[in-house]
């Protein structure tokens, strides 16, 4: 699944982030970290979605920066994810 997250295709991306969720992956958070700046708002979301449920809250700091984002489902997303994650 790893492979996912290095993808050319923004549409993998977001399903191996879809993945590690689902799976409870905790050990790929570090892997979706940069995957928040990505250009597609549809991988951030789901970057962001992934890292609320898989990280601790030494993460919350990374998802503040979307609570800005120009997207809205993306907003969302960060805002759920840091409510999650207690920051």
């Amino acid at each position: 699944f790893r492979s996912l997250l290095n993808s050319g295709d923004p549409t993998a991306v977001a399903l191996g982030c879809r993945v590690a969720r689902l799976t409870m992956w905790k050990s790929i958070v570090v892997n979706l970290r940069p995957l928040l700046r990505h250009p597609h708002p549809f991988v951030r979301r789901d970057a962001a979605e992934a890292i609320g449920v898989l990280a601790g809250p030494s993460m919350a700091a990374t998802l503040r920066p979307l609570l800005t984002d120009p997207d809205a489902e993306v907003k969302a997303a960060a805002t759920a994810a840091l409510a999650r994650l207690g920051g």
